[in-house]
């Protein structure tokens, strides 16, 4: 391979002209190229999933990125009673574990079934009858038991870790082995013993699927949900066989498994949301499947029956609303001392931060529950934030 390596848009690598074991060779004799390991090239907005809505109200506020996704309350005699009284989408008593969806893209349902239009996805929708709403689940992460799409965050051995890549042939290395796609996330994370944690019993559908393979003394990681710049990452393909249907087709009909895997940060919202009503994991997956653009939309009228025991009476429009997270601003802050030991007595020793550079910066910009922080401002130590983290760790820095 020569200096240049793989081009920019991962189309053309670049050899070397000379001793690269092909120019001596007959063309002939040359095998078939196999485009291994290729990202999917079709934009996010054809292969994310994405929930339907009629707004009802006049006046109201578009969903945007960051809202919370709640059952609608106060709703009256106008709607029919299409869910079980008492249960949210909340991480408490009335809801729990993974209880929490954030809306991480919103369109207007006209711009979104233009096929011509150029899908404006970082703006706020502007307000209108219906729009298309693309969610991220907020309060998810649990022991770890497998790989996971990037971003993701698992609990392991006491400590939470972040998926950095996206592990394509789903290996199953534990977060510590080097080799494996996780890395030691924010040392400010809350964790929480799943003993403690409120998880449905009387509700199959809502609980934890895996709460049974897990250690007493397993935690979960609360209130986080994965990245902005993760949610959209493209699925890497890696089964082209040399043929020209690069090993995705069978039957004439490309192996909706191969495009569409079931561990995606969009899939694994709708998912959730659609199993927490009531329905079964292998119902959800049989009609949960890529579309051309013409049946793309899945009517609420063809919905299957409720087969499991969760939080809808009855299929229906069912209800909701949206939250804004609340907010806090502080202005022209310093942080003075963080870390730091009572800082009240004059003795050196006590005056020294136990804290390392990055837990310091962590616990000044964490955020949890679906909220943003936007942290601006310096210590006593004259560091300014905000800092961009060094994830990889490449560096003897950490930011």
């Amino acid at each position: 391979i020569d200096v240049g390596g793989l081009s920019s848009d991962g189309l053309i690598l670049y050899v070397k002209s000379t001793a690269n074991g092909l120019e001596t060779l007959d063309v002939d004799h040359l095998s078939v190229p196999y485009l291994r390991r290729f990202i999917d090239p079709r934009d996010p907005s054809q292969r994310n999933y994405y929930l339907e809505l009629a707004n009802t109200g006049s006046e109201h506020r578009p969903p945007q990125s960051g809202m919370v996704l709640r059952y609608a309350e106060n709703q009256g005699s106008t709607v029919t009673r299409l869910l079980e009284s008492g249960r949210q989408l909340d991480p408490g008593e009335n809801g729990g574990w993974n209880h929490l969806f954030v809306v991480h893209q919103s369109i207007t349902k006209s711009d979104g079934e233009n096929a011509n239009q150029q899908k404006a996805w970082d703006s706020v929708a502007e307000q209108s009858d219906g729009y298309f709403v693309s969610l991220k689940l907020g309060d998810s992460s649990k022991p770890w038991t497998d790989a996971s799409p990037r971003g993701s965050i698992v609990t392991y051995s006491n400590r939470s870790w972040s998926a950095k890549f996206a592990d394509v042939n789903e290996s199953n290395l534990v977060p510590s082995e080097d080799k494996s796609e996780w890395a030691l996330s924010s040392r400010s994370t809350v964790l929480q013993p799943i003993a403690e944690a409120h998880v449905p019993t009387s509700y199959s559908a809502a609980a934890d699927p895996d709460i049974n393979s897990y250690a007493p003394s397993s935690m979960y990681a609360r209130g986080l949900k994965c990245p902005h710049e993760t949610y959209d990452d493209g699925v890497v393909i890696d089964y082209d066989d040399g043929t020209d249907t690069f090993g995705i087709v069978s039957s004439n009909v490309v192996i909706s498994q191969f495009i569409d895997p079931l561990k995606t940060h969009s899939r694994m919202a709708i998912e959730r949301f659609l199993t927490m009503l009531g329905y079964k994991e292998a119902t959800v997956h049989a009609f949960l499947l890529p579309q051309y653009w013409k049946n793309r939309n899945f009517p609420i009228s063809q919905f299957p029956v409720l087969d499991g025991q969760g939080y809808a009476l009855s299929v229906g429009q069912w209800p909701v609303e949206f939250n804004v997270p609340s907010v806090v601003q502080s202005v022209n802050t310093v942080w003075e001392q963080v870390g730091n030991h009572n800082i009240s007595k004059g003795i050196g020793k006590y005056r020294t931060s136990s804290l390392s550079e990055q837990m310091r910066f962590e616990s000044m910009r964490s955020t949890a529950w679906g909220g943003h922080v936007i942290a601006q401002g310096q210590n006593q130590f004259g560091e300014h934030l905000p800092v961009e983290v060094d994830y990889s760790r490449k560096t003897k820095r950490v930011f």
